[in-house]
């Protein structure tokens, strides 16, 4: 007995007392409080600090896309005429994605006028709620405050979400919802996750897939796991909790898109799938998918997902169940919906942000479980050196992170006073130049709609659902034509990489840079919008042109000319192109035929000018410039090379004195 005490001793001399990890310690109620209140307070300071920052350099505030003002348009007749209308209460349609922001934009209304505050207060304290969310589901699924806290941290400094939080749109709201389902889902409050999960497809109708998932995940816990909480769910018939308030919800929800247009969904999602209908999918997954979940701020994330994932498969296959495999069957899902159907994820790659947080979650709380495996597996104390490389990925994730916020500023700088100088100018234009009667015919329909408070006519289906099915059409003239005239329309607004208008003249270009944003007046007789692969060709022609490759450009510009033989646009660039070459008569030959569709063409009429001036035809150069002046009497360049022609070739002083005079007026 004495020899076997003797052993024991020994024994436990010689065994190491491993160190709890850093996250497995206990953290005082109290400081928790103050930090996650600290770092909520930090992310409402970085959506205020964008807006500042924008207003500050652009002297006024405007949002990053057109789409906040389609809301914003839909709040404010809600408001002023009681319908979900996108004119007064004569438009009433589902052409709002999402119809629960949309009610709170309007019931903010009510209280601020000033479009932009309201939308910032939806967007910035929905981040701020997401990251209170984020905290409470990582501090439910890890047990831990710390990982919950650093996680929190690392939301709140995200630069894509901070960014979106002040883009006018429901995306921060969505997102809110999302987490706080799984949130009340987590700690068996089934009725609410039930409730919140019906709002989050009332915010966009991407909700659907979380509802999916969520039923997948009990099923799975159920036959495959057979965890606790499956048990308790299906024994004491918890589904009746979660199901009415889901079934009552998303029922109202699909009556409301069903009332308003016919279909159980929104019209945008109709006509965002046939817009971009034909969108290479391969595309997406390197840029959209691959690209965008292992940039700057992502490249420790990416690697440490990677890892993580092989916790939830080993857990997987030793039947453990892992609260992340949810997170990872939803984030795999909706890129797979996106993959399938719109494989297209909008600027700032907007449409896959509900799967940052998820993302964040995989990979923080995937990584704590590996670290708290190995320590429990290995033979020595590993805890500092475990604790340090969590604390220093974490650092890292969140030093680039920040780093991304300043380029972030310039962002929402640049497209702020994009959407300023073309959207909101043309609306002003439109309202100061157009009858309150006038019908306006465009494909961004926000700004437009909300500024100039004239009837708007969609281009693109989402306040139009019965545009939809032609928008896969390669020629979509004469429907359009059709359909401005059935819905009296009196001008049409397009921007030329969308819907290239050629053969007239645009009344209106606010900046005279891409992208060009053009007013014209609809007149059925001229009306011509060219295919959009012939208008794609004439767009890598151009690049051609500006790299000096004039033969790889002709290419390009015939295969536009075979599509469309009508565009005076395409024939004048192939004038263009032929001028650079020195073939002076094939460029006199097209640039003819361009006059000849569209006489009242200047550019046009310019071009053939400096060929007669390089052929030595003055009276046929003069007469070009002439007509160029007349249809474009602030043509500069025209009226320069006029001056010119009078003073170098005709000696006329006294009529380019007239010239001069002229040029100097504008």
């Amino acid at each position: 007995m004495k020899t076997k005490k003797i052993k024991r001793e020994k024994h436990q001399k010689h065994k190491i007392q491993k160190q709890p990890l850093f996250f497995e310690k206990i953290i005082n109620k109290k400081i928790e409080i103050l930090s996650i209140s600290i770092i909520i307070f930090l992310s409402l300071l970085i959506g205020i600090y964008y807006i500042i920052s924008q207003h500050s350099k652009n002297g006024y505030f405007s949002f990053p896309l057109d789409d906040p003002w389609i809301h914003l348009t839909f709040a404010k007749n809600l408001v002023e005429y009681g319908a979900f209308s996108y004119f007064k209460n004569e438009m009433i349609t589902s052409g709002s994605t999402s119809p629960l922001y949309t009610f709170l934009a309007a019931l903010l209304f009510l209280l601020i006028k000033n479009e932009f505050i309201l939308s910032y207060i939806i967007g910035i304290v929905s981040f701020g709620l997401l990251t209170f969310l984020s905290f409470y589901l990582m501090k439910k699924e890890t047990n831990s405050s710390y990982i919950a806290l650093i996680v929190a941290l690392i939301i709140a400094f995200q630069p894509k979400l901070g960014l979106i939080s002040v883009s006018g749109m429901e995306t921060t709201l969505f997102i809110a919802l999302l987490i706080g389902t799984v949130v009340f889902y987590r700690n068996e409050k089934f009725f609410l996750a039930g409730i919140l999960s019906g709002l989050a497809l009332w915010a966009r109708p991407e909700g659907l897939i979380l509802i999916v998932v969520l039923i997948f995940d009990l099923i799975l816990q159920k036959v495959y796991f057979k965890t606790k909480f499956s048990e308790i769910f299906f024994s004491q018939k918890f589904y009746f909790k979660f199901l009415i308030p889901l079934i009552v919800i998303s029922t109202g929800y699909f009556a409301f898109n069903y009332f308003l247009s016919g279909t159980i969904l929104p019209n945008t999602y109709s006509a965002k799938i046939a817009y971009y209908y034909g969108s290479d999918r391969s595309n997406f997954l390197k840029r959209d998918v691959l690209q965008f979940f292992s940039s700057k701020e992502f490249i420790i994330v990416a690697f440490v997902f990677l890892i993580s994932i092989l916790k939830i498969l080993y857990d997987l296959i030793k039947k453990e169940y892992n609260n992340n495999l949810l997170h990872l069957v939803f984030s795999f899902v909706f890129i797979l919906a996106y993959y399938i159907q719109l494989p297209f994820a909008h600027r700032f790659g907007r449409y896959l942000m509900p799967v940052i947080p998820f993302y964040l979650f995989i990979s923080f709380g995937g990584f704590q479980k590996i670290l708290s495996f190995l320590h429990s597996k290995s033979k020595s104390d590993l805890g500092s050196l475990f604790n340090m490389i969590y604390i220093g990925i974490a650092t890292i994730t969140l030093l680039l992170s920040l780093n991304e916020i300043p380029k972030n500023v310039d962002e929402i700088v640049f497209t702020g006073k994009y959407h300023y100088d073309r959207h909101i100018k043309v609306a002003e234009w439109l309202k100061e130049n157009t009858k309150e009667s006038d019908v306006i015919a465009t494909h961004d329909i926000g700004a437009l709609a909300f500024y100039s408070n004239r009837k708007i006519v969609d281009m693109v289906g989402l306040i139009n659902p019965e545009i939809i099915e032609y928008l896969k059409d390669k020629n979509s003239t004469d429907y359009l034509k059709e359909h401005f005239l059935k819905n009296n329309v009196s001008y049409f607004v397009t921007m030329r990489n969308w819907f290239e208008a050629v053969n007239q003249n645009p009344l209106f270009i606010p900046i005279n840079e891409f992208e060009f944003f053009e007013v014209f007046k609809f007149e059925p007789e001229r009306f011509h919008i060219m295919p959009k692969e012939a208008s794609y060709y004439n767009q890598r022609a151009i690049y051609f042109v500006q790299n000096q490759n004039y033969r790889a450009a002709l290419d390009f510009l015939f295969k536009s000319l075979r599509l469309d033989p009508n565009s005076s646009r395409t024939l004048f660039l192939i004038g263009n192109v032929y001028d650079f070459l020195k073939d002076y008569d094939n460029a006199e030959i097209y640039l003819k035929k361009a006059i000849q569709i569209y006489p009242e063409y200047p550019e046009a009429r310019y071009e053939l000018a400096r060929i007669y001036f390089i052929q030595q035809k003055y009276d046929l150069a003069k007469l070009e410039l002439l007509k160029a002046i007349e249809y474009k009497p602030d043509f500069k360049e025209a009226i320069q090379f006029m001056i010119n022609l009078l003073e170098n070739v005709e000696k006329n002083f006294d009529e380019a004195e007239k010239y001069k005079k002229l040029l100097s007026s504008l």
